[in-house]
């Protein structure tokens, strides 16, 4: 009898030490998982808290006259003019405009617009639009041959150093009525 009290004795000890050593471990996943919630929260370094002051909306602050415009043009897919392998292009044009009349120009042209952007595409190898370089002369480019139908004949060279407003810096001083071209896929294979 008394070595079936002993055995009663271990086993209940067992079963405190599992339920002790099943609280220490859910213990320390807590722990672990309160850590990591406290590390993640990173502390806002002054610069951070001026930025963030600069850039927060207030209200009453925001004018309707500087809410961007865009035009959205369909996805364009061409074949690229590389000669060593057939290579094609998918890039989504987004055309940031001036004004509400300007996007309504920009949508009765369409046609033509998308002509002279395929014929842009179409003329550029897989090697002059894959770098930075590239991508920002190509935008200049398919910003020219949107201007062309709209009665803006501008170089490219003018383009590539426009003020991000539009404005030209140099001799022509017009507000061209499409202000940036936006890449919202851009696919070389």
């Amino acid at each position: 009898m008394s070595a079936a009290i002993a055995a009663l004795g271990a086993s209940l000890k067992k079963g405190r030490m599992k339920i002790v050593l099943i609280m220490a471990v859910l213990l320390l996943l807590l722990g672990t998982a309160a850590l990591v919630v406290s590390r993640s929260a990173v502390p806002v370094d002054e610069e951070d808290a001026e930025f963030e002051a600069e850039h927060q909306a207030k209200p009453g602050a925001h004018d309707a006259k500087d809410t961007p415009i865009f035009v959205q043009l369909d996805t364009f897919t061409a074949n690229l003019a590389d000669r060593d392998s057939d290579r094609f292009i998918q890039v989504g044009v987004t055309l940031e405009v001036m004004d509400p009349k300007a996007a309504e120009q920009i949508k009765a042209f369409m046609p033509v617009i998308r002509n002279n952007i395929l014929l842009v595409l179409t003329n550029k190898t897989s090697d002059a639009v894959r770098e930075p370089a590239g991508k920002r002369r190509l935008a200049a480019e398919i910003r020219a041959q949107a201007l062309r139908p709209l009665g803006h004949n501008v170089s490219i060279e003018e383009l590539l150093d426009a003020e991000p407003s539009g404005k030209l810096r140099h001799a022509k001083e017009a507000r061209l009525p499409i202000k940036a071209v936006h890449f919202s896929t851009f696919i070389v294979q």
